[in-house]
């Protein structure tokens, strides 16, 4: 059983209402309660008294330095949201080697598994729910969205969401001796999602080692992916804001350029919002996004794992070093939609699907009886913003959606080091333990930033949080 209690904040966000109050300004007529001719907020001193706000102070936002500090602190809020994550699990595998060959034994590993996961908001979060006091009394918990609440800031609009799944499989893998350093390695999963259905996976590869230093290997598999929490119970967002193109989930603007070329099926997904729109000549626009299955996905590359050990005086230890890298050659996905043109996204940075060109990690590490060290470096080579974008300063050709032209269309690369100590101690009468201290982002590195709203930056390769610190104890009893 594992639970998670977490809290996500972002940090001097405007609220809508509260900036739109502070920089509608007006001279304080007489009688008003307020010194005659002074600036003060419009709904302080309008007709109506049900729309008044004390707290509230104008906000001068022409020129550098001339706001009132309290007007800043009027319209800047810290939203957040807390939920509770929780998952159960019930496993047993079995592993034995029921026969051999001339080549070597047999082995296989059968096992089953059983997987729970919830998901729901926690008590105090500000994710703006009413919880349902009726459906209590009958031991369920319902919320409520309070309406309005969606859109109170400019970003952080935490909503809520909740929901359940489970997971049931069982497996069966072996791997066969083949001789001359060959073997066969097979396997197949049975798996039911509660939410996604009976599924059959299976994996067929071999391995040859002809030298100590050179291992080949091959492998064909069936494999899916089934939705996660936040796939099934992620609640639903409004933004106004131009997103991003996506590849396995059809973005806003993806919508928008297909419906553009005619797939009705597109245009479908956009609506105008007659209560939100103020000019017909400029509708607001409610575009509908969800994840699909796509047709095809090829990938294709190439991984280099290389790795030495080096034995120190006798009983003191051993330094190893180690360097991982794939290279991507293709990574093409056909959405099946007639007129999307399929991309080779290799050596692009600017999206969440694509991948760049190099991922590399090298470590350096040193142990022995009492302790550990570990120094690593990891990281990805710099490409491109769009896979297809023209990047041009003068005479440049038309923009158009199979072919958008940039100024610069080049993202920076990212490259972290991290470190790890740990000091291992005897526990109990014959068990053993850990103290470890991890440093991650040492050099506490940027982000790969991206020309976007919002995160504006690549969160699939990025480190985030800059230098971070965690430490623990593992302890093993016998």
């Amino acid at each position: 059983y594992g639970r998670a209690d977490l809290r996500e904040q972002l940090r001097n966000i405007q609220n809508i209402a509260r900036i739109n109050a502070a920089r509608d300004a007006a001279f304080a007529p007489a009688g008003s309660g307020y010194p005659t001719g002074s600036i003060q907020c419009l709904i302080n001193v309008d007709a109506n008294p049900n729309n008044n706000d004390p707290a509230c102070v104008p906000l001068n936002r022409l020129g550098l330095g001339v706001a009132d500090p309290r007007a800043i602190d009027y319209v800047l809020g810290d939203p957040y949201r807390k939920q509770v994550l929780e998952q159960m699990v019930f496993g047993a595998n079995f592993s034995f080697t029921p026969f051999a060959t001339w080549a070597g034994d047999v082995s296989i590993a059968v096992g089953g598994e059983y997987r729970k996961w919830w998901r729901k908001p926690a008590s105090g979060g500000e994710d703006q729910l009413i919880l349902d006091e009726v459906a209590l009394a009958e031991g369920k918990e319902y919320f409520s969205l309070v309406i309005g609440a969606s859109n109170r800031w400019s970003v952080g609009n935490y909503l809520p969401s909740f929901g359940s799944y489970n997971v049931k499989e069982a497996y069966l893998e072996t791997v066969v001796p083949l001789g001359f350093g060959l073997e066969f390695n097979g396997a197949v999963r049975a798996t039911d999602y509660s939410q996604a259905g009976y599924v059959t996976t299976w994996k067929a590869g071999a391995t040859w080692q002809p030298i100590d230093d050179i291992r080949l290997r091959v492998t064909r598999s069936r494999d899916i992916r089934a939705p996660n929490l936040n796939d099934l119970f992620q609640a639903g967002t409004a933004n106004s804001d131009s997103v991003k193109g996506g590849i396995s989930n059809f973005s806003a603007q993806a919508i928008v350029n297909l419906c553009f070329l005619g797939e009705q099926a597109f245009c479908n997904a956009i609506s105008v919002d007659p209560a939100r729109t103020q000019n017909p000549a400029q509708p607001y626009l409610v575009i509908l996004t969800r994840p699909f299955n796509a047709a095809s996905q090829e990938v294709r590359g190439v991984d280099i794992d290389a790795s030495y050990r080096i034995p120190m005086a006798q009983g003191s230890g051993a330094f190893t070093l180690r360097g991982l890298a794939t290279r991507y050659l293709e990574n093409r996905l056909n959405s099946g939609v007639s007129n999307a043109v399929v991309l080779n996204t290799v050596g692009v940075n600017g999206g969440q699907f694509s991948t760049p060109k190099w991922i590399y990690r090298v470590s350096a590490a040193y142990d022995n009886d009492d302790f550990s060290l570990t120094a690593v470096g990891r990281g990805v080579s710099a490409g491109k913003y769009v896979a297809n974008g023209i990047e041009c300063q003068t005479t440049c050709p038309v923009s158009t959606v199979n072919a958008p032209t940039y100024e610069r269309n080049r993202v920076k690369g990212a490259f972290y080091v991290d470190l790890n100590f740990t000091q291992k101690f005897s526990a109990f009468s014959e068990g053993s333990g850990e103290f470890f201290i991890n440093v991650t982002n040492l050099l506490n590195g940027n982000p790969i930033l991206l020309p976007e709203t919002g995160l504006a930056a690549n969160s699939t390769y990025s480190d985030l949080l800059g230098r971070s610190f965690r430490f623990g104890v593992r302890i093993k009893t016998r």
